[in-house]
């Protein structure tokens, strides 16, 4: 992961900013470079009851360049799934469509949580050796909350416990250990197939662990506000900085790093990813930008703030306060905000 992370391209300011019905609406803003509808029925569940034309999601633009597409999730249907991520345009395999050779109890029951390598090693040979391009979706399960008493965490626990942390920031590490080894197994196997230098390697966050705000607290050092207030969305009361977050976009062919200071956040993936392949697409279908490109960075968050590359707006206090090194006069700002609150709320009602 730090490789990963820190070798590709890397963004310094990334944000994964929760909105409604996290998991889904994370999915959502990753997937399909929307801002979720905030408010039942959730936006990408309801993809799949529509069969909405989902023309621009990247399964559906390199499934129309020859690619083979498959996508894997180590669970049970949750969040409607099972139609809405066929419609994406995935040959979409989880628990009980496709992909049942998982970890399971002795009474059959699936296991919670699934372990992501044991994902990797019970799928790479349906696609490594294909003859065609392949695009693949892992919607991995192992990082996800609660920590406590958490079956993947145990198996580290030897390489957690000498660290100065609580028991369910230890947890927490130790779940990531299990991602780390999971990445770790799928690039030895793409170079033992020849194929690693071919590839590019996207990974990112659906959300925060948003319900142990105090295991993000421990090893930042800084003051979030509380879980409670972040699992009902209540903005007001959080730090913004809960949300910076990592995004990996990485290929073995690379040979520096490249730095990437601009504000961006999910709904920004599918577009830098689409231009980064040489896919066509309609930016005006999108709420997201290519992060790469020349435009203005920005992340919206669900209580209507928002931080661009000049500032950051606080809706609460109706305050704009500029980015180190922006200067505005009174008049330019008034305009500013004012421009960039109808672009907002145009994003916001872009599902609606």
């Amino acid at each position: 992961l730090y490789k990963l992370t820190h070798e590709g391209f890397v963004f310094n300011n990334f944000y994964t900013a929760l909105h409604f019905t996290s998991t889904s609406g994370g999915e959502c803003q990753n997937l399909l470079g929307l801002y979720p509808k905030n408010g039942n029925p959730a936006t990408l569940p309801r993809t799949g009851d529509l069969g909405t034309n989902l023309y621009f999601s990247l399964a559906q633009q390199l499934g129309r360049e020859g690619y083979l597409v498959q996508g894997y999730h180590p669970n049970s249907n949750m969040y409607n799934r099972e139609k809405s991520h066929p419609n994406l345009g995935y040959d979409w395999r989880q628990f009980g469509m496709g992909f049942d050779n998982l970890e399971l109890s002795e009474s059959g029951k699936l296991l919670w949580p699934q372990r992501d390598k044991y994902m990797i090693q019970a799928s790479i040979d349906n696609y490594l050796n294909s003859e065609a391009p392949f695009h693949v979706y892992y919607l991995t399960i192992s990082g996800h909350m609660p920590y406590s008493n958490n079956r993947v965490a145990n198996q580290y626990r030897d390489l957690v416990d000498p660290l100065p942390y609580s028991d369910t920031t230890k947890n927490y590490v130790a779940t990531v250990i299990e991602v780390d080894r999971a990445l770790e197994y799928l690039i030895q196997r793409l170079e033992e197939a020849g194929k690693l230098d071919s590839t590019l390697i996207v990974a990112a966050p659906d959300h925060i662990p948003y319900f142990d705000v105090a295991t993000l607290e421990e090893l930042a050092g800084e003051s979030f506000g509380s879980s409670e207030d972040l699992e009902y969305l209540k903005e007001g009361n959080i730090n913004f900085d809960v949300y910076r977050n990592s995004l990996i976009l990485w290929s073995a062919s690379m040979e520096e790093p490249v730095e990437v200071d601009k504000v961006c956040c999910q709904v920004d993936i599918l577009p830098t990813v689409s231009n980064l392949l040489g896919l066509e697409y309609d930016s005006r279908m999108l709420d997201g930008s290519d992060i790469l490109s020349d435009n203005e960075g920005l992340v919206v968050f669900s209580s209507k703030c928002w931080r661009s590359d000049r500032g950051f707006y606080d809706r609460y206090t109706s305050t704009f306060t500029p980015a180190a090194g922006v200067s505005m006069t009174a008049e330019e700002q008034e305009d500013y905000v004012s421009a960039m609150k109808k672009l907002v709320q145009y994003k916001l009602d872009s599902t609606a």
